[in-house]
């Protein structure tokens, strides 16, 4: 028998279903989000509640989740959402984006891969340490034709998620 890699897209898809429970709940939650029959390798995540931005986006019922992966040692922190959106990054793959952790107004490092408009990762050496220590981050996104929206996630919870997470593949 055949196998074949997950695209990213179905991948996603599996993370948003698998995250609903995290919105039921108001929580933070921990799994696995899938693993390569071949190889054995698993990625695990933990997972903030679905969010809604500040002002309803117009065109669908738009929805985002604050994730944080794991594969190996490797981690990453990314915000998917619950389709794909249309972001003005001036046409790069990489580009700064205004954050609020708590009351501290940053920049991030935002990536977007350029085959998915359905998850950005944040990027950066402190942000799993500034997640793990701060109650909220609000983050500040430009959609093309929509103009800026804010989505705020709540990192209370973060902390055993993230251990969770890390020892889900031990």
């Amino acid at each position: 028998m055949k196998y074949k890699a997950m695209p990213l897209k179905k991948v996603l898809m599996l993370l948003a279903i698998l995250c609903m429970t995290s919105q039921l709940y108001g929580q933070w939650v921990s799994g696995i989000a899938t693993s390569d029959p071949m190889t054995g390798e698993k990625v695990a995540y933990a997972s903030s509640p679905w969010v809604r931005p500040n002002v309803e986006i117009p065109y669908g019922d738009i929805q985002a989740a604050l994730v944080i992966y794991r594969k190996d040692e490797r981690e990453w922190v990314s915000i998917v959402f619950s389709e794909d959106m249309d972001i003005e990054n001036n046409f790069t793959y990489t580009w700064n984006i205004r954050t609020k952790w708590d009351d501290e107004i940053t920049t991030t490092l935002a990536r977007i891969k350029h085959y998915t408009t359905a998850a950005i990762n944040m990027v950066g050496p402190d942000v799993i340490s500034r997640i793990r220590r701060h109650d909220s981050i609000m983050v500040e996104l430009e959609f093309i034709g929509l103009g800026v929206r804010y989505f705020v996630f709540p990192l209370e919870g973060s902390s055993n998620a993230i251990e969770e997470m890390r020892t889900k593949l031990e």
